[in-house]
């Protein structure tokens, strides 16, 4: 009984498709084969023109950008090969400190973007740029960190001349979902990741719509435009 209402709760909040493939994602990590299956939902989030917080709630905080070697890096948690291929391929990285200890961070990288969980490739119109890692440290997550760092990105992007945002996120991950659609988020498809050992199969909303890659080197190149085009 308990596992029908669990079933019934994952249905309503996700529905039954997406509930379908999140069991088999969960399938995929108990078996402990080389085998994985991600789903994820496109969405293009407007930059916003003007900030959110006033001045005086930004001024409980500083926002700058970080670059390669910086110290604050080292709070991040990954490796410093992976900031190394972040830099490498021309991300930016946004980090907001209270009181000199980092609280939160957030990424950008315009142009193109080499995804790191799956193997794909995504190509931005000029106007847009791609956000991934996106992190408030959780003793920052019920205050203004979250509104401060964006205000700062947002400011930068402006002035860039970048309209959208765009970023993938997990089909599973409801809060984020919701998160993205309180900052005006609009949906530009889903996609859908089955990998076995090297090979790869991705489905999506758009084009192309069917890639096999036989190779870990085979990757698909995924353009983006604006919801407006």
């Amino acid at each position: 009984m308990l596992m029908l209402m669990r079933l019934k709760s994952l249905v309503d909040d996700l529905g039954a498709p997406t509930a379908a493939l999140y069991i088999l994602h969960r399938l995929c990590v108990a078996s402990r084969l080389p085998l994985s299956l991600y789903t994820y939902r496109l969405v293009a989030q407007p930059v916003a023109k003007t900030p959110q917080l006033p001045d005086a709630r930004r001024a409980a905080f500083l926002c700058r950008r970080l670059k390669a070697g910086d110290p604050a890096l080292s709070s991040m948690p990954f490796d410093s090969d992976v900031c190394a291929r972040r830099f490498a391929q021309g991300a930016l990285c946004y980090g907001l400190f209270r009181n000199d200890h980092i609280c939160a961070w957030l990424w950008v990288v315009p142009d193109a973007y080499e995804e790191d969980e799956v193997r794909c490739r995504f190509v931005m119109a000029k106007n847009m740029v791609w956000d991934f890692d996106v992190t408030v440290i959780p003793q920052y997550r019920l205050g203004f960190a979250f509104a401060a760092l964006w205000d700062c990105v947002n400011t930068d992007l402006n002035n860039q001349g970048v309209d959208w945002c765009i970023s993938r996120i997990s089909a599973f991950n409801l809060p984020s979902r919701r998160s993205h659609q309180r900052l005006g988020a609009v949906d530009k498809g889903w996609m859908i990741f089955f990998t076995v050992g090297p090979v790869q199969m991705m489905l999506q909303r758009g084009t192309p719509f069917f890639h096999l890659g036989l190779t870990r080197a085979a990757r698909p190149t995924v353009r983006l435009k604006a919801p407006q085009e």
